[in-house]
């Protein structure tokens, strides 16, 4: 049942029903939290919560909403991103718990590969969700940290521009500048 449900969760998600693609994942989670898969699946569940709120957003966006829809959907949004970010904080520290090494001797080969990617982009992502949240300074904290940690990967170039774009939401140009010319 376990695989069935997963494979669902994957179809259901493919075609664009996102809601019930997390209902899905959410429930394998709870059914299943011993899965060697759970970082993957949560890593899935908060791609899911994320292009909810992207949705909600682009629904933000039409003018002929009444302060009251607008308002129930930007709290969904809202909720959506801080779910999203809590899933990609668990998959970090589910998959950076099984890391040998630290600093530039990290070692992630216990990982496969899969997970070494999921570990990449949920660094990437959480920061993304403080950064759809308006939350500027502590996105560049892990997009920094995003950065640093990956900066052989083309993961780093996104993070920089991502703290670039954050300096500049926050005002602060002398410090946009620096993050461009770095």
């Amino acid at each position: 049942f376990r695989d069935a449900l997963l494979e669902l969760a994957r179809l259901v998600v493919l075609d664009g029903e996102l809601a019930r693609g997390a209902n899905l994942l959410d429930e394998a989670l709870r059914r299943y939290p011993d899965d060697p898969r759970i970082a993957e699946t949560r890593f899935q569940l908060g791609e899911c919560r994320r292009g909810l709120a992207t949705d909600a957003s682009r629904q933000l966006a039409d003018g002929a909403l009444s302060p009251s829809q607008r308002s129930s959907i930007d709290a969904q949004r809202i909720a959506d991103l801080e779910a999203a970010r809590t899933e990609f904080e668990q998959v970090v520290a589910l998959l950076d718990s099984r890391v040998t090494g630290s600093g530039a001797n990290r070692d992630e080969s216990a990982l496969s590969p899969i997970e070494q990617d999921v570990l990449r982009f949920a660094h990437l992502y959480r920061a993304d969700c403080l950064f759809d949240l308006g939350r500027y300074r502590e996105a560049i904290d892990l997009y920094e940290i995003a950065e640093r940690r990956y900066s052989d990967h083309a993961i780093s170039m996104v993070a920089l521009i991502q703290i670039l774009n954050a300096w500049h939401e926050l005002g602060e140009a002398d410090r946009a500048a620096t993050a461009q010319r770095r």
